[in-house]
């Protein structure tokens, strides 16, 4: 009868952990796609300043030409 019991505890205490271990990767998960997001929105506006300045570049040899 006690074996019966300590199995069934560790079978709980088994299950417990997966439960804590897929909480815990799904919150690694989000807070990676949030990364992701951010990185993103960081490369879309580093690409935006290196336009504008290409832009005022184009500007400036225009006025150096006339």
């Amino acid at each position: 009868k006690k074996m019966k019991e300590s199995q069934e505890e560790e079978e709980r205490k088994k299950r417990e952990e997966e439960e804590k271990t897929r909480k815990e990767e799904a919150k690694d998960e989000e807070e990676d796609e949030d990364k992701e997001e951010e990185e993103e929105e960081e490369e879309e506006e580093e690409e935006e300043e290196e336009e504008e300045e290409e832009e005022e570049e184009e500007t400036d040899s225009k006025l150096k030409d006339e």
